[in-house]
């Protein structure tokens, strides 16, 4: 129904079919307006699903607010991984720079016993 919507508006005549609905064989004496692609879904009962259902906007909330949270725990577990990784850089960066400083001390000591000796 679609399709042959689309190709009235835009004119493709191929996609186009006859204005009347056709019926296979197979189809019997069901119409093709009682299809339920076609329009509003009916559950039977005439009623809508809304109407039927009044806290389907309380869960669309609810499903709402786990969205969000679940948003901001991606979020917090990304800082946490980079505080992790940050906090390890520095940890091996201030290392280093102990090695180093305990290597220059070591040879300045060593040169002063050479030289006093």
């Amino acid at each position: 129904m679609a399709m042959r919507y689309l190709a009235r508006k835009v004119g493709v005549p191929s996609l186009r079919r006859a204005s009347g609905p056709r019926v296979s064989p197979a189809a019997g004496s069901r119409s093709l307006t009682s299809n339920t692609s076609q329009g509003v879904r009916s559950n039977g009962t005439g009623v809508s699903a809304g109407k039927k259902f009044p806290d389907i906007a309380k869960l669309k909330a609810e499903i709402a607010a786990e969205k969000e949270a679940l948003k901001k725990s991606i979020r917090d577990e990304k800082i946490d991984r980079l505080v992790t990784v940050g906090s390890g850089a520095a940890g091996l960066g201030i290392g280093l720079m102990m090695v180093g400083y305990m290597r220059y001390e070591q040879r300045k000591l060593i040169r002063e016993a050479k030289f006093s000796s």
